[in-house]
């Protein structure tokens, strides 16, 4: 009797208490997945776990399928699970990436596991399409929730308990967070960490993996295609569809795989090449350095699809993190151009070098116009209150003389000034938007009534800076002319 203190003393020490050990991550991998869903979460979660401090818990990876046979990503790569449904042990984190999901929506154990495990866990999260699997699963019932965004108008109508969310990149809804196409699982995951653990930690892991995390989750211009855009991915989808020539043969991209392989590394420019021109411009390969199976630095157990082969004339992926995304879009602009490495960076939802710059200031642009013709219609109507409108607060006025005038209360009384009985043409010059503020040239001209009924007429040269307020209006907070 005296040895059971003992024995439960060591068992104290050797053993560390539930809340100290890391909290276990489940992917579920199935055959039709995209690689970058799959990879992009696990390379986050991992990355978390190597730099967990003293006190945090961190993470561990595992992978789960349907059963122990290998899941097939993009055809090009095995992932070969860890357990099966029946094996699986307590998840405190339950990743559904998306894909080609349709056997799964229709596996009805499958979807009672999902339910099952994502009541006992922390949180769910569910990475493109897989937020229709979730859907199916019953995860999404009334609560507000995204997804590719090709695949949104679907989401809805399908399952009309969800509330779709288009301008996020993901949506926490508390116990599950969706995500929206392909690279946005990684914003997501950080996101995952931020709240288990803290920022500093998830900013770590975006720093590990090279990826600029979008912490605020709000999807940047730039990244939604039109609806030509949709259509072809989804005739790519489902193997339909007339896919244009190339103009030249394929080019092979070597996907090297050995032990300590950091998976994130050739995801996502895989990604890449098998998106650019519905994937007939490049042939994606895997190649091992040995025979079987070789394990990523996660403790994911992937394998090649093809053995080692000739590599001369081909593309071979290194270790990049998700800088590499940005190295193979720039391949795919010198081949195919600009227009077809934007549409690619749109497919898997990547924000490419300027693309969002490039957004940002064609929707400034658009709402200083916008805004220009408010005024105009204002001033038309002798309405100098609603022009004074435009000026922010801290609003200054500058004219060639020096006369400057600052404040709302002083633009206000500088243009109610203004009296009946004018003309005003404005021409425009030019726009620069940026991000959260335009910059405008152009003349402005004034006719005016003499007292003996003859009019007077005004030029001026003139420059507005338009500055974005908190509430999220464009307002002119500085008017030189000349």
């Amino acid at each position: 009797m005296r040895l059971r203190p003992i024995l439960l003393l060591c068992i104290a020490i050797l053993v560390p208490p539930l809340d100290a050990q890391p909290r276990r991550v489940g992917i579920l991998v199935y055959s039709g997945m995209e690689i970058l869903d799959f990879a992009g979460p696990a390379a986050v979660f991992a990355a978390a776990g190597q730099h967990a401090k003293e006190g945090q818990r961190g993470f561990e990876i595992l992978t789960v399928g349907r059963d122990r046979a290998p899941a097939v990503a993009m055809s090009c790569l095995d992932v070969l699970p860890d357990h099966d449904l029946s094996s699986c042990p307590k998840l405190d984190v339950l990743v559904i990436p998306g894909g080609v999901p349709r056997e799964l929506m229709n596996d009805r154990n499958l979807l009672a596991w999902i339910a099952a495990r994502a009541a006992k866990a922390d949180v769910t999260l569910s990475v493109c399409t897989g937020a229709f699997v979730a859907a199916k699963a019953g995860l999404l019932d009334g609560k507000e929730a995204t997804t590719h965004w090709a695949a949104l108008p679907l989401l809805q109508p399908r399952f009309p308990k969800v509330k779709t969310r288009n301008e996020r990149r993901f949506v926490d809804a508390g116990s599950i967070v969706t995500a929206a196409g392909v690279s946005s699982g990684i914003d997501a995951a950080l996101h995952v960490v931020d709240r288990l653990e803290n920022r500093d930690l998830a900013f770590a892991a975006a720093r590990a993996i090279r990826h600029r995390w979008n912490s605020s989750g709000v999807a940047p211009d730039g990244l939604v295609g039109d609806a030509k855009e949709r259509l072809r991915i989804v005739q790519r989808t489902l193997g339909v569809g007339k896919i244009e020539e190339t103009g030249g043969p394929a080019i092979d991209v070597h996907l090297l795989l050995h032990d300590g392989t950091r998976l994130i590394d050739i995801a996502g420019p895989a990604e890449v090449y098998r998106t650019a021109r519905e994937g007939v411009g490049y042939r994606v390969l895997t190649v091992g350095e040995k025979e079987g199976a070789v394990v990523d630095c996660s403790g994911v157990r992937i394998r090649a699809r093809s053995g080692p082969r000739e590599r001369r004339g081909a593309i071979v992926v290194a270790s990049r993190g998700m800088a590499g995304v940005d190295e193979s879009l720039s391949i795919v602009e010198k081949r195919f151009g600009r227009e077809e490495a934007e549409r690619t960076a749109r497919t898997i939802e990547y924000p490419w070098h300027d693309m969002v710059a490039k957004a940002e200031r064609i929707r400034v642009t658009r709402e200083v116009k916008e805004q220009n013709a408010a005024m105009s219609a204002a001033f038309k109507r002798g309405d100098m209150k609603a022009v004074a409108a435009f000026y922010a607060d801290n609003a200054v006025l500058i004219s060639a003389s020096g006369h400057r005038v600052e404040g709302r209360e002083a633009v206000d009384a500088y243009w109610t000034r203004i009296t009946d009985g004018h003309e005003w043409k404005l021409e425009v010059k030019s726009v620069e938007g940026r991000k959260g503020m335009c910059i405008q040239r152009g003349k402005s001209t004034l006719v005016r009534k003499n007292d003996d009924g003859t009019l007077r007429e005004g030029i001026v040269e003139f420059m507005l800076v338009w500055v974005r307020g908190k509430d999220g209006r464009l307002r002119i907070t500085m008017d030189a002319y000349w």
